[in-house]
């Protein structure tokens, strides 16, 4: 980045990774490096139709940690995003991919 100020890391998990229809997965984010970003903002959002879409906007943690409920109904790939600030770089997280389960078929 330019002046040689290190840009964001964010890194999103989700657990669980694999839900039935209409229960919630928990989505964390972190920024890293820390230091500094102490209560940042982290925005968590979907992707539908080809964009992403903001599902949440949360405050981070004294570790830089923020973390949503979400209910899912379908397959649905999230990440997280943090807004660039004065001392560093904005900073997208990997991609988390969260499968719904199909009902087993009764028959």
């Amino acid at each position: 980045t330019p002046g040689g100020t290190p840009g964001k890391a964010v890194v999103l998990k989700a657990k669980p990774r694999r839900v039935a229809p209409e229960k919630k997965t928990e989505l964390t984010a972190t920024v890293i490096p820390c230091a500094g970003n102490e209560g940042d903002p982290i925005r968590f959002q979907r992707r539908k139709n080809q964009t992403w879409k903001t599902v949440a906007t949360k405050d981070s943690n004294q570790s830089c940690t923020s973390s949503i409920g979400r209910k899912v109904k379908r397959t649905t790939r999230f990440r997280a995003f943090a807004p660039a600030d004065e001392d560093s770089a904005a900073g997208t997280s990997n991609r988390v991919k969260v499968k719904v389960k199909k009902p087993r078929q009764v028959g």
